[in-house]
């Protein structure tokens, strides 16, 4: 008992012998610091001001350690702040531009296709197995050939003819009846045997065109639109471009930086199930090009551009609603990104010059651990497989696009026509089928559901590295309407009461782009050809930097230390350095006091006698 008395004494004592060592330290820093409010309070000599100039450095202080706190708390949340510069360069790389037609299959080329297999299967560009296929988006999209529909103009004109011969006739007696008109007991109305004949004869020619009845409660245009393409994009992609429009017919003219680029070599081929046949001009994906990729613009202006002349080809164009509106599709982009022509193409319409101005943003964002956590490299994600061999770089559309592919394949056990980017994207599965009311159709929409609700996400990042471009497009009319007449005359007219004199002129655009003898069932000059111009408006480039916003190498982070310690009590490094010579003195007094049991008068006492345990008295 007596023990534990003892005990607890002396723990009293050493108790009572700390605290005076931090309150003798502590009088010795308060009547010798800098710190505002503080310094005030040891100088004043009132109680009460002085308890004010202590409640006020209180204060200040509470509020010093909770601002330190919250710098210290955003900091470790990686923050970024974001710069937006202005650039001039000297040169500035080329982008790619990517073209496309607004229709998907061009009809003559699908027709040649047929004939092909049908005469010499083994040299058929197409799996004989799809030959059906091709088939079928003939029979439901395209006219016939001229023989073809020459016959069956002339077998409906017959069999309208007889039907109604057959009606009249029908009802003169039963031979009669028997023989041209049929069963009499109806009157003779049903057209009769001729009738019959040549009635069935149209008949059987105009059910080869007729659509299979579409079970799609939707607007007939969108219904027409997803059963054809569950029809399309059942061929891969070899067989889709052989029957989209070709390269040379599609391209008239090509001139970048007023030199010849004319040359399939040049642009990068793709395949898009909206638009069939796509191509790239400076991709840098393009192997066969030695310059993709690499091309720059040392000058703003048309002149050190990219022009191209196109032909649409209307004639061929699908029918019955296939292809409802007409001109080209065109996509500005980074050369080694694979084009979007869905999300970021521009329509443009047939008889027009199309001038574009480009300008180029580039954004730049930090990795993880920082707020934006994008990444740079497919490798990062599920879906390298997907990427071919020569490689395009990664970014955050395309990966969305990847994403929704896989997951309608894992969920639908199909893939959905608009989202498939190649063909080793597909792998064994089949199109699905769109549909109104079908299995996969409701699959499909429920799992964009999902996805619109937040039950499903992609773990697609943006990425760290990325090219925009801005464009001021402008249009005219092109070619016009007085276009180089070759005769050199300006004409004031070219027709008159109404009546055409054109086919007295030879205009020099069509001599030029191949319409001098257009044909009576083919569509105009005007109609075909679109002009693009594609150039930089200055050689300015816009960047949009994101960077961290406290860092050490930079002086941020001691920066924002420095405003939250000296907002509230002027807190400086020499009065940091204060509060740590103040640490250091309590703890060598408590270890003088504790270990050696020496107590040290301090040489600065103060005018009260105040006595202090510290370096400067340590022996």
């Amino acid at each position: 008992m007596l023990l534990g008395l003892a005990e607890l004494i002396f723990f009293l004592i050493v108790i009572m012998g700390v605290l005076g060592i931090l309150a003798a330290s502590w009088n010795n820093f308060f009547d010798n610091t800098s710190a505002s409010g503080a310094s005030n309070a040891a100088r004043s000599k009132h109680p009460l001001r002085k308890t004010a100039w202590l409640f006020i450095f209180v204060l200040g202080l509470t509020l010093t350690i909770w601002g330190v706190y919250q710098v210290v708390v955003e900091y470790l949340s990686y923050p970024v702040s974001t710069t937006i510069a202005l650039r001039h360069y000297s040169k500035i790389q080329f982008p790619a531009v990517t073209i496309c037609n607004q229709n998907r299959v061009d009809c003559e080329r699908l027709q040649r296709v047929i004939e092909e297999c049908q005469l010499t299967p083994g040299q058929c560009q197409v799996n004989v197995t799809k030959v059906g296929i091709l088939e079928k988006i003939n029979a439901s999209s395209c006219p016939l050939p001229p023989q073809e529909a020459l016959q069956l103009a002339l077998a409906s004109g017959l069999g309208a003819l007889g039907g109604a011969v057959g009606d009249v006739l029908g009802g003169v007696g039963d031979t009669t009846g028997i023989i041209i008109g049929g069963d009499t007991s109806d009157g003779g109305g049903g057209g009769g045997l001729l009738g019959g004949i040549l009635g069935g004869l149209g008949r059987k020619k105009r059910s080869l065109l007729d659509n299979e009845t579409l079970k799609d409660d939707r607007p007939a245009d969108v219904a027409l639109e997803n059963e054809f393409l569950e029809l399309f994009m059942r061929l891969d992609n070899h067989e889709r471009a052989s029957i989209g429009h070709a390269f040379d017919e599609f391209v008239l003219t090509c001139t970048f930086r007023e030199g010849n680029c004319k040359n399939s070599s040049f642009f990068w081929p793709s395949q898009s199930p909206n638009y069939g046949n796509c191509y790239t001009f400076n991709s840098g994906i393009n192997g066969k090009d030695p310059q993709g990729g690499r091309r720059v613009s040392s000058m703003s202006g048309p002149s050190f551009g990219l022009t191209l002349v196109l032909n649409l080809n209307q004639t061929n164009y699908m029918q019955r609603g296939q292809t409802t509106q007409a001109g080209a599709r065109m996509v500005i982009h980074s050369s080694h990104v694979r084009p979007m022509t869905d999300e970021f193409g521009n329509d443009l319409i047939p008889n027009t010059l199309n001038s574009v101005a480009v300008q180029e943003i580039v954004i730049g964002r930090e990795p993880a651990p920082y707020t934006s956590d994008c990444i740079t490299e497919w490798s990062k994600t599920n879906y390298s497989d997907f990427i071919p061999s020569s490689g395009y770089n990664y970014t955050l559309s395309l990966c969305q696009r990847f994403c929704l592919m896989t997951t309608f394949q894992d969920t639908c056990g199909c893939f959905h026509p608009h989202f498939l980017e190649g063909d080793m994207n597909r792998g064994d599965f089949l199109p699905c089928s769109l549909t109104h009311g079908s299995n996969q159709s409701e699959c499909i929409t429920r799992v964009i559901e999902e996805v619109d609700v937040g039950v499903r996400n992609c773990s697609c990042k943006v990425e760290c590295l990325e090219s925009d471009y801005k464009l001021s497009l402008s249009q005219s009319q092109w070619p016009s309407t007085q276009f180089s007449v070759r005769s050199g005359i300006t004409w004031p007219f070219r027709s008159f009461m109404g009546v055409s004199f054109h086919f007295l002129f030879q205009d020099e655009a069509r001599e030029q782009y191949g319409f001098a003898e257009t044909k009576p069932n083919e569509t105009s000059l005007e109609q075909n050809l679109v002009k693009i111009r594609v150039f930089f408006n200055s050689l300015n480039i816009q960047h949009v930097t994101e960077s961290p916003k406290y860092s050490w190498s930079d002086g941020t982070m001691i920066s924002a230390l420095g405003g939250a310690l000296s907002l509230y009590l002027g807190i400086s490094v020499v009065m940091a350095i204060e509060f740590l010579e103040f640490l250091i003195d309590v703890i060598l007094n408590v270890y003088s006091f504790g270990i050696r049991g020496k107590k040290v008068k301090d040489q600065t006492t103060s005018a009260k006698g105040s006595v202090a345990w510290g370096l400067n008295g340590l022996k």
